[in-house]
């Protein structure tokens, strides 16, 4: 069994085991439970909290496999990207995105995976930023 830990959205702790992606269902003293990202597949599995050790679980599942080692990549390269875009508001997407990518090895990735990295460090900044206003009546109220 090939077990790796990685990120998924929002940071959160995920671990791919055979080709499907389980995320953090709960953590206790001595031990992590993961399940199944995909809604109706009951698979879980239990490990030790400091080692890779998988303790005991079901790992069988009602599905096909959901992450490749490319689609992996995409998903590692967004969020570190998404990091840094947040960290350093000044710096530029198109750097941070070689940058990252350089550090990863990103094999496999073509010009619209690149394109939808650098929306989600737009909209990632997007929320830092203040809110315009609608109209010239909120815009004076704003000033005051």
């Amino acid at each position: 069994m090939d077990l790796k830990f990685t990120e998924i959205s929002k940071g959160k702790p995920a671990a791919l085991l055979d080709g499907h992606l389980f995320r953090l269902m709960s953590e206790s003293k001595s031990s992590r439970t993961w399940r199944c990202t995909q809604k109706d597949c009951k698979a879980r599995f239990t490990t030790s909290l400091n080692t890779t050790d998988i303790l005991h679980g079901m790992t069988s599942h009602c599905h096909g496999k959901t992450e490749d080692s490319v689609s992996l990549k995409k998903l590692q390269l967004r969020q570190s990207c998404k990091r840094k875009a947040e960290d350093d508001l000044t710096e530029r997407p198109r750097k941070i995105i070689v940058t990252e990518g350089q550090s990863m090895e990103t094999d496999g990735l073509n010009q619209r995976d690149i394109d939808k990295v650098r929306k989600a460090m737009w909209r990632q900044r997007r929320k830092h930023q203040p809110k315009l206003a609608i109209s010239r009546m909120d815009a004076g109220l704003s000033l005051k």
